[in-house]
């Protein structure tokens, strides 16, 4: 069950960081910073704080700051080709120092914010259903000790009056003879 669990876990991780190299790509080959579109990556990072753990999730934050940074400032000092999403303009974002750096700022601080976020909502929620969990046991046990004690009792009452009936059976039935009012 356990290595079903990390094994479960691994595809995970490797489908996230799969999703968000695709995805690079396909930001870069459709406008880069100019594209809205990268902020998907922050979807993927709620899923991996849903998923994964703490520091994994951190991890894929890192990986998806840095290959979006790879992206926008290989564009932006012409390390990298852009392709722009407006189609040729007089203007591109792409070579705006101010908004290459203002746009990277925002996104990277948002993926650690979302992570953060998430991961603290996911552990919140994880020891909540461990407490109800205890709480549901602890319950079902004293169900259990409360069933036994009331099967106890209700067997002792009919012990003690199966012997009350036992003593009363031979004055009904005349055996002790005439009773005086």
């Amino acid at each position: 069950n356990r290595r079903m669990y990390r094994t479960i876990k691994g595809l995970a991780n490797l489908q996230i960081f799969f999703d968000l190299t695709c995805l690079a790509f396909l930001i870069h080959f459709s406008g880069g910073v100019e594209n809205p579109f990268y902020f998907y990556f922050i979807f993927h990072i709620i899923i991996a704080g849903i998923l994964l753990s703490h520091c994994e999730t951190f991890i894929l934050a890192t990986y998806a700051g840095l290959i979006f940074l790879a992206i926008v400032l290989g564009e932006h000092r012409g390390f990298l080709q852009h392709y722009s999403l407006f189609g040729s303009t007089a203007f591109s974002l792409h070579t705006n120092s101010t908004y290459v750096l203002g746009i990277s700022f925002v996104f990277v601080s948002t993926l650690y914010i979302a992570a953060y976020l998430t991961v603290s909502i996911s552990n919140w929620l994880h020891e909540k259903e461990r407490s109800l969990t205890e709480a549901n046991e602890l319950l079902a046990e004293k169900d259990r000790i409360k069933s036994e004690y009331v099967l106890r009792v209700s067997h002792d009452l009919k012990e003690d009056l199966a012997a009350i009936h036992t003593c009363i059976e031979p004055v009904q039935k005349g055996l002790t003879g005439k009773l005086s009012e």
